[in-house]
Order: C-alpha cells, then structure tokens, then sequence
C-alpha cells in the first residue's frame, strides 16, 4: 500500500476494508460503502453498474487523486458494531449462508438476544443479554441487518 494511502487512512481514522461516504463537491452527490482494500485501491459500490471495468478503474483512481488533493473529503460512516461485536459475528456468521440478522426482545421482554437468518429459511439464536447491556447498542430492535449494512466483510 502506498504512503500517500496510508496517510489518507490515518487523517481519515479509518482501517483497510472499514466503509465509507465520499462526497467529491460535486452535483453527483455522496457515494455511499466505498472501502480501501488491502492493496490500498479505493472501491466504490455500482459505479461498475454503470461504466465498463476499465472506466470504474480510473473513475476510482480520479477520486482517490480527488481525496489526496482535498477535492473531495470521506465521511465516516455510523458504526453499528463496535469492533468487538463485529469480530465475534463474523465468526459466528462464517460458515454459513447468511440473509440478515435481527436484535430481538425475548418473549418476556426482560432481555434481548441476536437471531441470524439464513438464507434456506433456518435461524438460529445466539445467547440473551440483559435489556441494560451495552452489546449492540446501535442496532434497532427488530430492524434486519445485512453484513455489510453491519460492516462485516471479507467473505463471512
């Protein structure tokens, strides 16, 4: 990885593979779960829906230039999981075929638990936490969560 990336990554407080908004101060508005890979190239979600492979790549590279010379500025995120939360679901999560996964009130309401969905129609529930616990503060009850809406990557 480049120093000019590395440098970029520490202004930022942001780690390889951590998302991200991008807005360039253009009309095109935000560009929204981009991420650095490994290899230190900036990947933005759908711009190949729209140009072919080899315009995405110097697309991706003109706004990595944008962000180096300061015309254009990353936007954290909001994090759901602190990174403990997301090191043990992506453990959990990684042998299996995950749709979404759900904070859910037990049904008498005095704790809460994580229920995974997976994609063949089974779930499975992980331990109950007390109602007062900050495990998973930022998620909503209820609400279903994709991986990456969670921030969990890398094939999990």
């Amino acid at each position: 990885m480049q120093n000019k990336i590395k440098k970029l990554l520490k202004k930022y407080d942001i780690e390889v593979g951590e998302t991200f908004e991008i807005d360039d101060f253009k009309d095109t508005g935000l560009w929204h779960n981009c991420y650095f890979s490994e290899a230190g190239y900036l990947h933005i979600p759908f711009a190949g829906d729209f140009i072919s492979p080899v315009e995405t790549i110097l697309f991706e590279g003109a706004i990595t230039n944008d962000l180096l010379h300061g015309r254009a500025k990353i936007i954290k995120a909001k994090t759901i999981l602190d990174a403990v939360e997301k090191k043990y679901l992506k453990a959990v999560c990684k042998p299996y075929d995950i749709e979404n996964i759900q904070k859910l009130k037990s049904p008498y309401a005095t704790r809460f638990y994580i229920r995974i969905n997976l994609k063949n129609g089974d779930s499975f529930p992980l331990p109950y936490f007390s109602l007062n616990s900050k495990m998973y503060r930022g998620m909503d009850v209820y609400k279903p969560y994709t991986l990456d809406s969670l921030g969990i990557k890398y094939g999990c």
